[in-house]
Protein backbone atom coordinates (compact mmCIF):
# COMPACT_ATOMS: atom_id res chain seq x y z
CA UNK A 1 0.00 0.00 0.00
CA UNK A 2 1.16 3.45 -0.97
CA UNK A 3 -0.94 6.75 0.19
CA UNK A 4 0.31 10.49 -0.10
CA UNK A 5 -1.27 13.70 1.04
CA UNK A 6 0.06 17.67 -0.36
CA UNK A 7 -1.54 20.95 0.19
CA UNK A 8 -0.78 23.30 -2.85
CA UNK A 9 -1.83 26.94 -2.29
CA UNK A 10 -1.43 29.32 -5.40
CA UNK A 11 -1.85 33.11 -5.17
CA UNK A 12 -2.69 34.67 -9.01
CA UNK A 13 -3.14 38.40 -9.72
CA UNK A 14 -4.60 39.91 -12.45
CA UNK A 15 -4.04 43.77 -13.50
CA UNK A 16 -5.55 44.78 -16.48
CA UNK A 17 -6.75 48.16 -17.91
CA UNK A 18 -9.42 49.59 -21.10
CA UNK A 19 -8.29 52.94 -22.07
CA UNK A 20 -8.69 54.84 -25.26
CA UNK A 21 -5.41 55.23 -26.88
CA UNK A 22 -6.37 58.28 -28.48
CA UNK A 23 -6.13 57.65 -31.97
CA UNK A 24 -9.69 56.96 -32.05
CA UNK A 25 -12.84 57.75 -32.63
CA UNK A 26 -14.40 54.41 -30.80
CA UNK A 27 -16.60 55.16 -27.86
CA UNK A 28 -14.60 53.12 -25.23
CA UNK A 29 -15.22 53.88 -21.87
CA UNK A 30 -11.96 53.10 -18.83
CA UNK A 31 -12.08 50.42 -16.99
CA UNK A 32 -9.50 49.31 -14.34
CA UNK A 33 -9.79 45.58 -13.08
CA UNK A 34 -6.93 44.94 -10.01
CA UNK A 35 -7.33 41.96 -7.95
CA UNK A 36 -5.94 39.07 -6.46
CA UNK A 37 -6.90 35.27 -5.70
CA UNK A 38 -6.08 32.74 -3.42
CA UNK A 39 -6.46 28.98 -4.08
CA UNK A 40 -5.73 26.22 -1.84
CA UNK A 41 -7.05 22.05 -1.98
CA UNK A 42 -5.20 19.30 -0.14
CA UNK A 43 -4.50 16.55 -2.69
CA UNK A 44 -3.61 13.11 -2.49
CA UNK A 45 -3.33 9.29 -3.60
CA UNK A 46 -3.95 6.17 -2.23
CA UNK A 47 -2.99 2.59 -4.27
CA UNK A 48 -3.12 -0.77 -3.15
CA UNK A 49 -1.16 -3.75 -5.05
CA UNK A 50 -1.00 -7.47 -4.60
CA UNK A 51 0.94 -9.78 -6.04
CA UNK A 52 -1.19 -13.36 -7.37
CA UNK A 53 2.32 -14.62 -8.40
CA UNK A 54 5.66 -12.89 -8.95
CA UNK A 55 4.63 -12.35 -12.89
CA UNK A 56 1.11 -11.12 -12.01
CA UNK A 57 0.03 -7.95 -10.34
CA UNK A 58 -3.24 -6.37 -10.06
CA UNK A 59 -3.52 -2.84 -8.30
CA UNK A 60 -6.72 -0.22 -7.17
CA UNK A 61 -5.70 3.41 -7.22
CA UNK A 62 -7.54 6.82 -6.23
CA UNK A 63 -6.56 9.90 -6.33
CA UNK A 64 -7.25 13.58 -6.06
CA UNK A 65 -5.74 16.26 -8.41
CA UNK A 66 -6.22 20.25 -8.63
CA UNK A 67 -5.48 22.89 -11.03
CA UNK A 68 -5.37 26.23 -9.61
CA UNK A 69 -8.06 29.08 -10.95
CA UNK A 70 -6.83 32.33 -12.41
CA UNK A 71 -8.15 35.19 -14.41
CA UNK A 72 -8.77 35.32 -18.04
CA UNK A 73 -6.61 38.58 -19.17
CA UNK A 74 -7.14 38.71 -22.28
CA UNK A 75 -10.41 40.27 -22.44
CA UNK A 76 -12.21 41.83 -19.69
CA UNK A 77 -15.15 40.09 -18.13
CA UNK A 78 -16.92 40.71 -15.05
CA UNK A 79 -19.47 38.01 -13.26
CA UNK A 80 -23.39 38.75 -14.51
CA UNK A 81 -24.29 41.64 -12.45
CA UNK A 82 -20.76 42.81 -10.62
CA UNK A 83 -18.97 46.03 -11.39
CA UNK A 84 -17.02 46.03 -14.72
CA UNK A 85 -13.95 46.74 -11.82
CA UNK A 86 -14.12 43.18 -10.79
CA UNK A 87 -13.15 40.42 -12.96
CA UNK A 88 -14.20 37.40 -13.76
CA UNK A 89 -12.46 34.07 -11.94
CA UNK A 90 -11.46 31.01 -13.39
CA UNK A 91 -12.84 28.42 -10.26
CA UNK A 92 -9.89 25.88 -9.92
CA UNK A 93 -10.17 22.54 -11.42
CA UNK A 94 -10.66 19.58 -9.25
CA UNK A 95 -10.25 15.64 -10.26
CA UNK A 96 -11.21 12.71 -8.47
CA UNK A 97 -9.71 9.55 -10.20
CA UNK A 98 -10.23 5.83 -9.32
CA UNK A 99 -8.31 2.72 -11.33
CA UNK A 100 -8.36 -0.77 -11.18
CA UNK A 101 -6.33 -3.03 -13.46
CA UNK A 102 -3.97 -6.06 -14.11
CA UNK A 103 -0.08 -6.11 -15.11
CA UNK A 104 1.15 -9.21 -15.74
CA UNK A 105 4.62 -10.47 -17.65
CA UNK A 106 4.33 -14.47 -19.14
CA UNK A 107 5.92 -17.16 -21.58
CA UNK A 108 9.43 -16.45 -19.58
CA UNK A 109 8.59 -12.46 -20.42
CA UNK A 110 8.01 -12.71 -24.03
CA UNK A 111 4.41 -11.58 -23.20
CA UNK A 112 3.27 -9.11 -21.43
CA UNK A 113 -0.61 -8.22 -20.65
CA UNK A 114 -1.99 -5.23 -18.77
CA UNK A 115 -5.30 -4.13 -18.17
CA UNK A 116 -6.64 -1.16 -16.66
CA UNK A 117 -10.51 0.24 -15.99
CA UNK A 118 -11.00 3.74 -14.94
CA UNK A 119 -13.21 6.47 -13.81
CA UNK A 120 -12.69 10.40 -13.79
CA UNK A 121 -15.13 12.60 -11.80
CA UNK A 122 -14.28 16.66 -12.76
CA UNK A 123 -15.34 19.08 -10.55
CA UNK A 124 -15.40 22.96 -11.99
CA UNK A 125 -13.75 21.66 -15.63
CA UNK A 126 -11.82 24.43 -17.33
CA UNK A 127 -12.64 23.88 -21.23
CA UNK A 128 -10.70 26.37 -23.45
CA UNK A 129 -13.25 27.70 -26.19
CA UNK A 130 -13.79 31.10 -27.98
CA UNK A 131 -15.69 34.12 -25.83
CA UNK A 132 -18.51 35.94 -27.44
CA UNK A 133 -15.83 38.63 -28.09
CA UNK A 134 -13.89 36.26 -29.99
CA UNK A 135 -11.26 35.88 -27.89
CA UNK A 136 -9.59 31.90 -26.45
CA UNK A 137 -10.49 31.75 -23.22
CA UNK A 138 -10.85 29.25 -20.28
CA UNK A 139 -14.57 28.27 -18.93
CA UNK A 140 -15.77 26.40 -16.28
CA UNK A 141 -17.95 23.27 -16.59
CA UNK A 142 -20.09 22.65 -13.63
CA UNK A 143 -19.10 18.96 -14.10
CA UNK A 144 -17.77 15.99 -16.74
CA UNK A 145 -17.10 12.61 -16.15
CA UNK A 146 -14.76 9.43 -17.87
CA UNK A 147 -15.65 5.82 -17.79
CA UNK A 148 -13.40 3.83 -19.60
CA UNK A 149 -10.88 0.56 -20.43
CA UNK A 150 -7.63 -0.14 -22.03
CA UNK A 151 -5.96 -2.92 -23.07
CA UNK A 152 -2.68 -3.57 -24.20
CA UNK A 153 -0.26 -6.71 -25.52
CA UNK A 154 3.36 -7.21 -26.08
CA UNK A 155 4.48 -9.92 -27.37
CA UNK A 156 7.86 -10.81 -28.34
CA UNK A 157 6.90 -13.83 -30.97
CA UNK A 158 10.41 -14.57 -32.16
CA UNK A 159 14.22 -13.51 -31.04
CA UNK A 160 12.96 -10.93 -34.66
CA UNK A 161 9.55 -10.16 -34.42
CA UNK A 162 7.59 -7.94 -31.31
CA UNK A 163 4.15 -7.29 -31.91
CA UNK A 164 2.12 -4.66 -29.82
CA UNK A 165 -1.49 -4.65 -29.98
CA UNK A 166 -3.65 -2.11 -27.76
CA UNK A 167 -7.30 -1.11 -27.45
CA UNK A 168 -8.71 1.79 -25.40
CA UNK A 169 -13.13 2.38 -24.80
CA UNK A 170 -14.23 5.98 -23.71
CA UNK A 171 -17.20 7.02 -22.45
CA UNK A 172 -16.34 11.02 -21.81
CA UNK A 173 -19.40 13.26 -21.31
CA UNK A 174 -20.39 16.89 -19.34
CA UNK A 175 -22.50 16.42 -16.70
CA UNK A 176 -23.46 19.99 -16.54
CA UNK A 177 -21.84 22.73 -18.31
CA UNK A 178 -24.64 25.54 -18.16
CA UNK A 179 -23.49 28.57 -20.31
CA UNK A 180 -21.43 26.35 -22.71
CA UNK A 181 -20.88 28.36 -25.81
CA UNK A 182 -22.50 27.37 -28.95
CA UNK A 183 -22.06 28.75 -32.24
CA UNK A 184 -24.33 28.78 -35.24
CA UNK A 185 -23.21 30.33 -39.05
CA UNK A 186 -24.80 33.42 -40.33
CA UNK A 187 -26.37 33.39 -43.05
CA UNK A 188 -25.79 36.69 -44.46
CA UNK A 189 -23.26 39.54 -43.86
CA UNK A 190 -21.34 39.95 -41.60
CA UNK A 191 -21.04 36.11 -41.92
CA UNK A 192 -19.47 34.68 -39.27
CA UNK A 193 -20.76 32.91 -36.61
CA UNK A 194 -23.75 33.85 -34.14
CA UNK A 195 -23.12 32.95 -30.56
CA UNK A 196 -25.68 31.48 -28.16
CA UNK A 197 -25.40 29.94 -24.63
CA UNK A 198 -26.95 26.93 -23.86
CA UNK A 199 -26.18 23.81 -21.44
CA UNK A 200 -24.22 21.10 -23.11
CA UNK A 201 -24.85 18.68 -20.37
CA UNK A 202 -24.70 15.06 -22.21
CA UNK A 203 -22.29 16.02 -24.24
CA UNK A 204 -19.19 14.15 -25.56
CA UNK A 205 -15.87 16.01 -24.33
CA UNK A 206 -13.62 17.31 -27.15
CA UNK A 207 -11.40 15.12 -28.26
CA UNK A 208 -12.37 12.19 -26.53
CA UNK A 209 -13.03 9.04 -28.91
CA UNK A 210 -15.07 6.63 -28.11
CA UNK A 211 -12.54 3.83 -29.24
CA UNK A 212 -8.49 3.57 -30.45
CA UNK A 213 -6.66 0.60 -31.29
CA UNK A 214 -2.64 0.27 -32.51
CA UNK A 215 -1.18 -2.40 -33.90
CA UNK A 216 2.30 -2.43 -34.75
CA UNK A 217 4.87 -4.58 -35.63
CA UNK A 218 8.79 -4.45 -35.29
CA UNK A 219 11.34 -7.00 -37.92
CA UNK A 220 15.07 -7.36 -37.20
CA UNK A 221 17.08 -9.09 -39.25
CA UNK A 222 21.01 -8.91 -40.24
CA UNK A 223 21.86 -6.90 -43.50
CA UNK A 224 25.82 -7.48 -44.27
CA UNK A 225 27.86 -5.74 -41.21
CA UNK A 226 24.54 -4.57 -39.62
CA UNK A 227 21.08 -4.33 -38.53
CA UNK A 228 17.94 -3.85 -40.78
CA UNK A 229 14.89 -2.91 -38.75
CA UNK A 230 11.20 -2.98 -40.60
CA UNK A 231 9.03 -0.96 -38.51
CA UNK A 232 4.98 -1.06 -39.27
CA UNK A 233 1.84 0.84 -37.00
CA UNK A 234 -1.76 0.87 -37.86
CA UNK A 235 -3.97 3.41 -35.78
CA UNK A 236 -7.83 3.38 -35.76
CA UNK A 237 -9.91 6.03 -34.17
CA UNK A 238 -13.68 6.29 -34.29
CA UNK A 239 -13.93 9.95 -34.71
CA UNK A 240 -14.56 12.91 -31.74
CA UNK A 241 -15.82 16.25 -31.66
CA UNK A 242 -13.78 19.35 -31.54
CA UNK A 243 -16.16 21.86 -29.28
CA UNK A 244 -18.42 21.61 -26.42
CA UNK A 245 -21.67 22.28 -28.46
CA UNK A 246 -20.41 18.42 -30.44
CA UNK A 247 -20.83 20.78 -33.90
CA UNK A 248 -17.21 20.26 -35.63
CA UNK A 249 -16.58 16.41 -35.61
CA UNK A 250 -13.79 14.47 -36.93
CA UNK A 251 -15.53 11.16 -38.46
CA UNK A 252 -13.49 8.11 -38.09
CA UNK A 253 -10.42 7.16 -39.64
CA UNK A 254 -7.20 5.14 -39.63
CA UNK A 255 -3.15 6.15 -39.84
CA UNK A 256 -0.34 3.58 -41.67
CA UNK A 257 2.92 4.29 -41.08
CA UNK A 258 6.20 2.47 -41.67
CA UNK A 259 9.98 2.87 -42.10
CA UNK A 260 13.01 0.81 -42.88
CA UNK A 261 16.28 1.43 -40.75
CA UNK A 262 19.71 -0.22 -41.03
CA UNK A 263 22.20 0.40 -38.17
CA UNK A 264 25.60 -0.56 -38.55
CA UNK A 265 27.93 -1.68 -35.67
CA UNK A 266 29.57 2.07 -35.86
CA UNK A 267 26.41 3.73 -34.96
CA UNK A 268 25.81 4.86 -38.25
CA UNK A 269 21.98 4.50 -39.63
CA UNK A 270 19.59 4.92 -43.09
CA UNK A 271 15.93 4.86 -42.65
CA UNK A 272 13.38 5.60 -45.08
CA UNK A 273 10.14 6.25 -43.30
CA UNK A 274 6.45 7.19 -44.38
CA UNK A 275 3.19 8.62 -42.56
CA UNK A 276 0.18 8.30 -43.28
CA UNK A 277 0.52 6.34 -46.07
CA UNK A 278 -2.92 5.74 -47.06
CA UNK A 279 -3.15 10.02 -47.06
CA UNK A 280 -6.33 9.72 -44.57
CA UNK A 281 -7.98 13.49 -44.69
CA UNK A 282 -7.96 14.14 -40.78
CA UNK A 283 -8.54 17.35 -38.71
CA UNK A 284 -5.92 18.52 -35.76
CA UNK A 285 -8.24 21.65 -35.47
CA UNK A 286 -11.79 22.54 -36.32
CA UNK A 287 -12.19 25.89 -34.29
CA UNK A 288 -15.84 28.01 -34.37
CA UNK A 289 -15.54 31.55 -32.84
CA UNK A 290 -17.45 34.28 -34.07
CA UNK A 291 -15.46 35.67 -36.85
CA UNK A 292 -15.98 32.06 -38.32
CA UNK A 293 -14.73 28.67 -38.14
CA UNK A 294 -11.02 27.66 -38.63
CA UNK A 295 -9.85 24.49 -40.04
CA UNK A 296 -6.23 22.93 -39.25
CA UNK A 297 -5.66 19.76 -41.04
CA UNK A 298 -3.17 17.05 -40.11
CA UNK A 299 -0.40 16.33 -42.64
CA UNK A 300 -1.39 14.21 -45.77
CA UNK A 301 1.00 11.67 -46.72
CA UNK A 302 3.84 12.64 -46.01
CA UNK A 303 7.46 10.02 -46.44
CA UNK A 304 11.36 10.90 -46.39
CA UNK A 305 15.23 9.96 -45.79
CA UNK A 306 17.00 10.11 -42.79
CA UNK A 307 20.67 9.76 -42.19
CA UNK A 308 22.08 9.24 -38.67
CA UNK A 309 24.88 8.63 -36.62
CA UNK A 310 24.86 7.93 -32.67
CA UNK A 311 27.86 8.91 -30.77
Amino acid sequence: MTAGIRYTSDRRCAHAEKFNPGFTNLPITPVTQDECSTFSEPTWALSVNHDFTSRVMAYARYARGFKAGFYNVQTLQSPPGADPSTPLVIRPEILDAYEVGLKSSLLDRRLRLNLAAFYYDYEDMQVNAFSDSGLRQLFNAAAAEVKGVEAEIKAELSRKLNVTIAASYLDAKYKSFPGAPFFSPRSAPPWGNVVTRANAEGNQLPSAPDFTATVSGNYRIPVGTGELSLNGTFNYNSGFFFDPQNAQEQSDFFMLSASATWESPQGYSVSIWGNNLANERVFSLILPAPQGTGVSPRDPRTYGVRVGYKF
